[in-house]
């Protein structure tokens, strides 16, 4: 009974474990290992006495998807939607599981974010080294940069950021070990950061410096934070198009024609067109919206009446049909497109709980991870997105079914 007992308490471990590592090593690693954790976990519900304490905590965290079931049947495109609703059951099972294993979640914590921390950490050295080699081969400064040094691992820069910049946020205000590792898988993370060049990321590193800034007035750790921003700064003015990518964000037009099509198109650019014809579209069907996945099949319709109707140019026309491909880049705009006012106000209430109990409960971490995953909404459809699906039904419901003393690691927790 006690071997029987001692194998499925490793099985849990490595499970947890394995996954919160696998995010930075390819979204086929993370894939299979969700698969793993998924087999794991409900064989362990069957043979382990089920504990309800948690899941009414975690149900919030399921809001999207539900969302998603609502507006999958008046959709336009019922074998795209029907598509997303099984790539996206993850926001469904995860936090579920996490409700009912609670126990476990912090049993393991010191586990999952040791072993989060570690499989960004080999990941951006693994980035880095391949990029280093390529640079010696032909001097090319871009293979250290944005989507190439990403594509490395199959991963996409914004969501790598994005992964580091929660690592960051767990070594600054959680962490409480060694100075030495925290300097240095820092400031290996904040390079990577810098190297990937994402607008977003850029404001928020910035932005938790300024944060650590203004608590550790209190610690006598200010010089140390104080040296990490000002080596961001500069690194950001030292890497090639880094200042040029930030200045893009503030280029606007009133006219839709000169955003793309031409010399000024950018990612930028290519959002604001995006939002603007989504605005348009939303205004026709605000209750209920379009239906889950219909955005793409409406821009080409309304791209294709546009360009027959009205006399532009060829380059725009041509950019036009291609920008229309995309998902509009914003997660909320999405959800107000596709499911109406009616989903959008209640996935903002879903949000605005989980804040609402994170801050009763004094989770004050938990509240800096979250905020940082809603500012990249603004820019990004994460829970559009494979990794970014995963990303957001482990981590989160993990930290936030934390206290804020659980999510103190010492030096030791990072050694056993």
């Amino acid at each position: 009974m006690r071997t029987k007992r001692s194998f499925l308490e490793r099985i849990k471990k490595i499970s947890y474990a394995t996954f919160a590592a696998s995010f930075g090593l390819t979204p086929f690693i993370s894939s299979m290992l969700l698969v793993f954790f998924l087999v794991s976990n409900f064989f362990i519900l069957i043979i382990e006495p089920i504990q309800k304490s948690g899941i009414k905590r975690t149900i919030p965290f399921v809001l999207p998807f539900i969302i998603y079931i609502i507006c999958l049947p008046y959709t336009y495109d019922f074998k795209s939607a029907l598509s997303f609703i099984l790539k996206s059951l993850p926001i469904l099972i995860l936090p579920l599981l996490f409700g009912l294993n609670i126990t476990i979640v912090k049993k393991y914590k010191d586990d999952i974010i040791k072993y989060y921390l570690n499989g960004l950490l080999i990941s951006c050295i693994i980035s880095i080294l391949i990029g280093c080699i390529l640079f010696a081969n032909n001097f090319n400064m871009n293979k250290l940069m944005y989507y190439e040094l990403a594509e490395y691992l199959s991963l996409h820069p914004t969501y790598y950021s994005l992964y580091l910049l929660l690592g960051v946020i767990l070594l600054m205000f959680s962490y409480e070990g060694k100075q030495w590792y925290k300097v240095m898988v820092l400031t290996i993370f904040v390079v990577t950061i810098i190297l990937l060049q994402s607008r977003i990321a850029y404001v928020c590193l910035i932005l938790l410096s300024v944060l650590k800034i203004k608590s550790s007035l209190k610690k006598g750790s200010f010089i140390s934070i104080s040296a990490l921003l000002v080596f961001i700064l500069l690194m950001i003015f030292a890497v090639p198009n880094s200042l040029k990518r930030l200045e893009q964000t503030f280029y606007y037009s009133e006219n839709l024609t000169d955003l793309i099509g031409n010399e000024n198109e950018n990612g930028v650019t290519q959002r604001l067109w995006l939002w603007e014809n989504a605005m348009n579209h939303i205004k026709e069907r605000i209750v209920l919206g379009h239906g889950l996945k219909s955005q793409k099949k409406i821009f080409k319709w309304k791209i294709h009446k546009h360009n027959l109707s009205n006399k532009t140019s060829y380059d725009y026309k041509e950019a036009a049909l291609e920008v229309g491909k995309l998902n509009l880049h914003n997660q909320y705009l999405q959800i107000l497109y596709e499911s109406g006012l009616v989903g959008f106000l209640f996935f903002l209430v879903s949000i605005f709980y989980i804040i609402k109990e994170a801050f009763r409960g004094k989770n004050y971490l938990f509240i800096y991870c979250y905020g940082l995953f809603l500012i990249f909404l603004l820019t990004e459809n994460l829970l559009d997105r494979q990794m970014g699906i995963y990303f957001y039904s482990f981590m989160y419901p993990f930290l936030y079914l934390l206290k804020s003393e659980d999510l103190t690691l010492s030096h030791q927790s990072f050694q056993k």
